[in-house]
């Protein structure tokens, strides 16, 4: 993976949405500016040298949001298709 891609990617990523397992932020990743694309990069080249991603990464949380036109068998039927 190139800086330019990982750049690109934070440049376009989302305010104001809710931190994944990690606890961090679009924000924070934002305001890391150059230092946290370094950061990035290390980790990204690390995890692709290494053929190993950290355990993080194969973790989700995943919370069922009900429209009205769902039922709750169907949000469980989702809800389990993504295990």
């Amino acid at each position: 993976i190139l800086i330019q891609e990982i750049e690109e990617v934070v440049k376009k990523s989302p305010r104001h949405k809710t931190a994944g397992i990690d606890g961090i932020t679009n924000e924070a990743i934002k305001a890391c500016g150059e230092t946290g694309i370094q950061w990035i990069h290390r980790i990204f080249k690390s995890a692709w040298t290494e053929r190993e991603v950290p355990k993080d990464w194969q973790k989700a949380i995943i919370i069922p949001i009900w429209k009205k036109r769902a039922t709750k068998e169907n949000a469980i039927h989702t809800e389990a298709y993504h295990y």
